[in-house]
């Protein structure tokens, strides 16, 4: 496979082979924005676009409520303070996830706990959850990585009894299941998110889906200035925002999913094609591939290095050698409990001392990243990314 790769020439022939995300829309897309546009209905107080999609949101994840909002990281703040999680409560995320997982909490003025995660998924490792549950903790937030699902349901069973809410962060794992579940069921309630690089994208958006009622009246009054339904314009009876999507986004974000079952197939062919090929060349690399989620949304691949050949600068020499080819490679997430503003903004409310998490640091620094692009890119990129970590890898 190694002959597939050309140095220098070759890189921007191979760029072309890999499609653009989000796809282009298609002309019937275009005409379904461009009615919505002539309307002047552009708000979803005066349409009814973004209202359908939450139903159809709801519909897909088996539960009796969706919200739709401006985007993932409202949808988790406004999660927590349906939740009641207030400014000293503790909130427990894994450190191995995007910065919006601890910063909605910052956002409140509560306080994200890091736990570790577990190696074999790159997700949140509820013994260690158990182990920083203290007085003060509100919320544990789940983070679905990758396509996957987390332990949501082991997390909210182990806190039976207490106050302690559970909110799946699944803005890479729209309609992915777990053996426990469908994402969305799995704890009190879970968010989405419809940004750019998502597998349903509106540009910008989120959504927040539970399966309690009492709880979707209150999601949907924080989120419309805490009116409430069937109240006069002028009556908030929460203290609520203005966090309403725009049904722009709703035809964006609607239309994605008309797709997804077809896109998901298309993930799921694509990782196993670059899994096939891995396994052929016999390449001393694993890809993070949780059996206990069985249906993967395949956002992203995540491949480490075999054990007996973990080295950081391995690691960093693969993602070099895919990027030098062409290849859209990441070397994914720094852990946030590492980042000086995280560890600061916790100090300044008054939270414990953030850990070092050996576990979660070491995984880190092992993994990376192939985006759903490359994944629906055709044979000849695949072999392109082998032939590139091989390469590397000697």
């Amino acid at each position: 496979m190694a002959e597939v790769l050309k140095a220098g020439a070759a890189q921007p022939e191979l760029a072309r082979l890999i499609p653009p995300w989000p796809p282009r829309p298609s002309a019937e897309v275009e005409n379904r924005m461009l009615d919505v546009v002539r309307s002047g209905l552009w708000g979803s107080t005066q349409g009814h676009v973004v209202e359908a999609l939450g139903q159809r949101l709801a519909a897909l994840h088996g539960v009796r409520a969706a919200t739709c909002c401006t985007n993932g990281t409202i949808a988790i703040a406004l999660a927590l303070k349906a939740a009641n999680v207030r400014a000293g409560d503790e909130v427990i995320v894994p450190a191995y996830t995007f910065l919006a997982t601890a910063s909605a909490p910052l956002l409140l003025g509560a306080i994200p706990v890091f736990a570790e995660i577990d190696p074999a998924t790159l997700m949140i490792d509820p013994a260690d959850v158990q182990r920083k549950v203290s007085g003060k903790t509100r919320a544990v937030i789940p983070v679905h990585l990758a396509g996957a699902v987390a332990e949501a349901r082991a997390i909210r069973q182990q806190l039976a009894g207490s106050r302690i809410v559970v909110i799946e962060d699944a803005a890479q794992a729209i309609d992915a299941t777990h053996v426990d579940g469908r994402v969305g069921t799995l704890g009190d309630m879970a968010t989405l998110s419809f940004q750019t690089s998502k597998n349903v994208a509106a540009g910008e958006g989120g959504a927040v889906l539970t399966d309690n009622a009492e709880l979707g009246d209150i999601l949907w009054s924080l989120h419309n200035a805490g009116r409430s339904r069937g109240g006069g314009w002028y009556q908030h009876d929460r203290v609520g925002w203005n966090l309403r999507m725009t049904e722009m986004q709703g035809v964006l974000a609607d239309a994605m999913l008309d797709t997804l079952d077809a896109m998901d197939a298309a993930r799921a062919a694509g990782w196993k094609s670059l899994a096939v090929m891995a396994e052929a060349e016999g390449l001393p690399v694993q890809v993070v591939d949780p059996a206990r989620t069985i249906r993967h949304a395949r956002h992203l691949m995540p491949w480490q290095l075999a054990t007996a050949r973990r080295d950081r600068s391995l690691r960093d020499a693969v993602v070099a050698a895919l990027q030098e080819a062409g290849i859209p490679a990441s070397a994914g997430y720094p852990p946030i409990n590492r980042m000086p503003a995280i560890r600061e903004e916790v100090a300044a409310l008054g939270g414990r001392p953030v850990d070092d998490l050996p576990v979660t640091e070491e995984t880190a620094a092992q993994s990376w990243w192939l985006p759903q692009n490359v994944l629906l890119a055709g044979e000849e990129v695949h072999a392109a990314v082998i032939a590139a970590m091989a390469k590397a890898l000697g």
